[in-house]
C-alpha cells in the first residue's frame, strides 16, 4: 500500500464546547403605586417572581432534569412587598421578603419538605439639609437599615458540598441573621 507519513492529515478540535441546555420558563411582575396623604407620601410596591420550571441538560445525550423547588435551585415562588413613607426631610420603608416552600432532593428515601421563609426589612433615611445653614449638615444624609429586622433562622436543610456542610440552602436563604448597617452620605 505504499502510504507515507506524508499522506496522512489529522485535524484536531480542541476547542471547549458548552453542550448544555437550560430553559426557563416564568412570569415577574413588579407593581409600584404611589399616594399622597395630609402626612407625607406613600408608596406601595410588589415584585413577584414566578417559575413554571427550570430544565437542565448537561448534554444531548443525558436526561432532562426539572430543577424547580430543589435545594440550591431557584423556588417556584417568591414574594417582596413594601411600604414607603416620606414626609419632608424624612423617610422610613419596610419590605416583606417571602420564600415559598420546596423539596428536598434526597436521592435515597423521600423527599423531605422543606419550609417557607419570610423576613422582614426596615430602612430610615433622614436628609439633614436645611436644618442648619452650615456645610456640615447640607447635603448630609443618615441611613440606617436592618435586613431580618425579626432575626428569622433560615429553614432548616442538611446538605453537603464537599468537605463543607450546611444546615440551610444558601442558593435560597441567607444564613447571616439580623444585619444592621448605618451610613452617612455628604453631597457638596
Amino acid at each position: 500500500l505504499g502510504a507515507t507519513l506524508a499522506d496522512v492529515t489529522v485535524f484536531g478540535d480542541l476547542r471547549q464546547l458548552n453542550t448544555s441546555a437550560t430553559s426557563v420558563v416564568g412570569i415577574d411582575l413588579n407593581a409600584v403605586y404611589g399616594a399622597q396623604s395630609d402626612f407625607g407620601d406613600l408608596t406601595f410596591s410588589l415584585d413577584v417572581s414566578y417559575l413554571f420550571n427550570f430544565d437542565e441538560q448537561f448534554s444531548t445525550l443525558t436526561p432532562t432534569l426539572e430543577l424547580v423547588d430543589t435545594v440550591t435551585n431557584p423556588v417556584d415562588l417568591r414574594l417582596r412587598g413594601g411600604v414607603g413613607w416620606t414626609q419632608t426631610r424624612f423617610s422610613a420603608t419596610t419590605y416583606v421578603n417571602y420564600v415559598d416552600d420546596y423539596l428536598s432532593d434526597r436521592v435515597i428515601g423521600t423527599p423531605v419538605p422543606i419550609a417557607s421563609w419570610t423576613t422582614v426589612d426596615l430602612g430610615v433615611q433622614v436628609d439633614l439639609s436645611g436644618i442648619a445653614d452650615s456645610f456640615v449638615f447640607d447635603g448630609t444624609e443618615i441611613l440606617f437599615n436592618v435586613r431580618n429586622l425579626f432575626n428569622q433562622e433560615p429553614p432548616s436543610v442538611d446538605r453537603q458540598q464537599g468537605a463543607l456542610r450546611f444546615g440551610f440552602d444558601t442558593a435560597n436563604a441567607d444564613g447571616r441573621g439580623r444585619t444592621l448597617s448605618f451610613q452617612i452620605k455628604k453631597r457638596w
